[in-house]
């Protein structure tokens, strides 16, 4: 990413620029022609906007029976695929927020999955820690999603959509 003095972001992929000013913090370094990432690596903390850490669970959830992978159509100014996620509420554990949240979103009962924490990572950039879990099913349910999602879907890893979340294709590797 290249940005100039007066704060322009060049995109990497088509070299479409644009002004932070005129970008929502959702979307701020996404290309508006091409809709490329153009977001600082994890490690730049030059863009912690809070003094609060932001909590948030995820799991990635795979049917063992079909060894497809779920993931969600997320309804923001520009959608990307991206795994179950939601922040924690204070004091909330991450499973309990894990089980929570789809409950909320995809109102759909959580016994079916087993959790799996796998680890803890650090979003400096976003002043974020992201605990993230594995989830198995035995079969591929149907869920009802709320305003959040605009779509869902189960895929196979040789037919994962895109756009994904930065940092998800690594996770679906893993699984």
């Amino acid at each position: 990413m290249v940005e100039t003095k007066d704060k322009d972001i060049i995109c990497d992929n088509c070299g479409h620029g644009w002004n932070k000013k005129d970008s929502k913090k959702s979307d701020l370094y996404i290309c508006h022609e091409c809709g490329h990432d153009n977001e600082p690596p994890y490690d730049d903390d030059t863009l912690n906007e809070s003094d609060d850490e932001q909590q948030v669970a995820g799991v990635l959830i795979k049917c063992l029976q079909t060894n497809r992978i779920f993931l969600l159509y997320r309804n923001e100014s520009t959608p990307k695929w991206a795994l179950m996620s939601g922040s924690m509420d204070e004091g909330e554990k991450p499973v309990d927020a894990l089980i929570r949240e789809i409950g909320e979103e995809l109102q759909i009962d959580t016994s079916t999955i087993q959790f799996e924490y796998d680890r803890t990572e650090y979003i400096a950039s976003k002043n974020r820690k992201f605990y993230y879990y594995r989830g198995f099913t035995m079969s591929e349910f149907k869920p009802t999603l709320d305003h959040e999602n605009l779509n869902y879907g189960w895929f196979s890893k040789d037919k994962i959509p895109t756009p994904l979340y930065k940092g998800l294709n690594e996770k679906i590797a893993r699984i």
